[in-house]
């Protein structure tokens, strides 16, 4: 191993930490702090020479017989970089440009590194229910956000990027430059290369009526079964999800939503949940697209989490009464359970999408907890089976991979066609799946 990384010092202009150096364990590290990686070395790519860096790591990596893992932040981590892989990590490479109304990110950077200044032009992106994420990661998994009922996936908001392919070329990658791959990233995750620049589309977003209202957790299943009703006549300018979750102060039951209507427009649509009784909290206001990653309450300190997440169709009246075991609540093992409510442009089509071309389903139903806070992992996931059974009749035989935790292949998340032409695209630019991707694309007769 003290090979690989003279060579890579030799080759690479970055840093190059080892197992025996002092900042590995960092170096290592990942947001979800529930995985533990021990990679055969871990590069940082320099600024001025990120995509260099990288191919470099992609021919060294090859030469020694390695695969080749990349990270930003570490959310979606999920235990498959061990020490036969060289992990990338791009995290201190956070800069944003905006040219008109694309955004240029380095491969490091979240969307709290965006979505201030995208405000001040009267743009936002379409990011997640919180800012703390990963631009690349976030956007290439999929990405369903607070604008995403509006604008789509934000998958398909992408429009070109730089790309390292597993031989070490570099490539320009958009509509009218590798299509094949451009379609590919577009969903596919790190499993065709690694990113060192990606543009995305914004859009003209200049304010949002947007916030949360809260509820006794004694009040779960009326609140879920309201919501069900409520969420599944909103308008595509409205974008809602309900959770029972666990904060430190105790759990509650709580509906959040983002609306691009007008005041009295969005007054008017929230009287039916205001008619479940008083809210114990009421945040909904007019506030910059930029105050959207608040909203959600989702921790900014590294957490031990474990979920997964399943596409239902439309919800039978009588089965989120099946939930009420495994909600979460003192001595319960989950911190969350949502639904998402899909539709609108996340479930619209277009000849110009990407491989995931869109999520057809009304809701997305997400659970998780956090190991050595609300349980155990075994206890955790025998939670997570619990709650995707009680609803499993609403299934729709997909999933959403940025909110899986476990290491599931991807097939799960696409068409049966669009998962096949990813196999022959990978089979044909990382023959050997030298990429080692959070959730793999790999061959239908493998047994994924």
């Amino acid at each position: 191993m003290s090979d690989l990384i003279a060579e890579l010092n030799r080759q690479v202009s970055g840093d190059v930490v080892g197992p025996t150096a002092s900042g590995y364990a960092q170096a290592a590290s990942t947001w979800n702090s529930a995985v533990v990686q021990h990679p055969a070395a871990v590069v940082l790519p320099a600024v001025q020479s990120i995509a260099h860096d990288v191919a470099a790591v992609m021919r060294i990596a090859s030469t020694h017989d390695l695969a080749v893992a990349v990270q930003g932040t570490g959310h979606g981590a999920t235990g498959l970089v061990d020490a036969n892989t060289v992990l990338v990590s791009m995290a201190h490479l956070n800069a944003v440009e905006i040219h008109g109304s694309i955004a240029v990110v380095q491969p490091g950077a979240k969307w709290s590194d965006l979505v201030a200044p995208a405000a001040e032009l009267g743009l936002a992106g379409l990011a997640g229910s919180s800012a703390d994420v990963g631009i690349v990661g976030y956007s290439t998994g999929g990405g369903i956000g607070w604008l995403g009922r509006a604008f789509g996936l934000a998958c398909n908001a992408i429009v070109g990027a730089e790309l390292v392919t597993p031989d070490g070329t570099i490539h320009d990658v958009s509509a009218e430059n590798n299509e094949d791959v451009f379609w590919a990233i577009r969903g596919g995750l790190a499993n065709f290369g690694i990113i060192t620049e990606l543009r995305i589309q914004l859009i003209p977003v200049t304010s949002v009526i947007a916030g949360y209202l809260t509820w006794p957790v004694s009040r779960a299943i009326d609140v879920l079964q309201a919501y069900r009703t409520w969420a599944l006549d909103l308008p595509d300018e409205v974008t809602a999800t309900a959770m029972v979750i666990n904060p430190p102060s105790g759990p509650i039951v709580y509906v959040g939503m983002c609306s691009l209507l007008t005041e009295p427009q969005t007054t008017e649509l929230l009287a039916p949940l205001l008619n479940l009784g008083t809210p114990t909290q009421n945040t909904v206001a007019t506030m910059s697209p930029a105050d959207l990653g608040s909203i959600h309450l989702d921790p900014l300190e590294p957490t031990a989490s474990v979920s997964d997440a399943r596409v239902l169709h439309a919800i039978a009246p009588g089965a989120l009464p099946r939930l009420g075991e495994v909600l979460p609540g003192p001595d319960r093992p989950l911190a969350m359970v949502e639904l998402r409510r899909l539709g609108g442009a996340i479930g619209r089509s277009s000849a110009s999408h990407g491989a995931l071309d869109h999520l057809s389903g009304d809701f997305l139903l997400f659970c998780l907890g956090v190991e050595g806070v609300t349980g155990t992992a075994a206890a955790i996931n025998d939670a997570i089976d619990q709650a995707l059974s009680a609803l499993s009749a609403s299934e729709s035989g997909r999933t959403a991979l940025n909110f899986v935790d476990r290491p599931i292949p991807a097939r799960s998340e696409f068409t049966a066609r669009a998962y096949s032409r990813l196999v022959r695209l990978r089979n044909r630019i990382d023959p050997d799946h030298r990429m080692r991707a959070s959730h793999p694309i790999e061959n239908l007769t493998s047994g994924s």
